[in-house]
């Protein structure tokens, strides 16, 4: 089955923006890039959709922004945490997971990525044959397994999506395009690298 696009209620939109920094030396999202905060980014490009969105976030500074922020429910189980926590504060069928890291993330991909969508599976992009579980469609369905993960301490991202049904999304065209467009920004050296981006 194929899902109509704007439905807010099938699918949510959930940022992460929980993790450690430890190579930036300052929490990632709300480090300033140009006129605004690098979470404030994708904040803009999702505008465009008629879907919720949260974030999953632990810093107090996001609590400024006009989204629900929840606080990770898995201490130090890294994306696998948040993506529980993700699944069990959605209200919506469906969670379109990603990382504020990755801050270019276009409207082009996004909707590549909600077209593709199907029952009970993980949609997951790919640039250049890997996997981006942090730029991936979740049903919230999996819940109980991710827990289960999480309790055996099995929290590799790309290993779940290979043991679940899911459907990859190339996005080799559109990386060719713009070689930004899904760039991980980790560290003040990728800060000054993708700087032509900046708002």
């Amino acid at each position: 089955m194929k899902y109509p696009m704007g439905t807010g209620s099938i699918i949510e939109v959930s940022i992460l923006a929980g993790g450690k920094s430890s190579r930036m030396g300052q929490d990632k999202g709300m480090l300033q890039m140009g006129s605004q905060p690098m979470i404030q980014y994708l904040l803009d490009t999702f505008q465009c959709f008629d879907m919720p969105l949260h974030i999953i976030a632990n810093h107090p500074n996001y609590r400024s922004l006009v989204y629900p922020v929840y606080e990770d429910l898995c201490i130090e189980k890294g994306p696998m945490g948040g993506l529980y926590t993700a699944l069990l504060k959605s209200r919506s069928s469906l969670v379109l997971l990603i990382s504020c890291d990755s801050p270019f993330i276009s409207k082009t991909s996004i909707d590549r990525l909600l077209s593709n969508i199907e029952d009970e599976k993980i949609i997951v992009s790919v640039v250049q044959d890997i996997i981006n579980p942090l730029f991936a469609i979740y049903p919230v369905s999996l819940v109980q397994k991710v827990w289960l993960n999480i309790q055996e301490n099995k929290l590799k991202m790309t290993d779940f999506i290979l043991e679940s049904a899911h459907l990859k999304v190339g996005m080799d065209d559109i990386h060719k395009k713009d070689p930004f467009e899904f760039y991980n920004i980790n560290s003040p050296s990728d800060v000054i690298l993708c700087k032509s981006k900046w708002k």
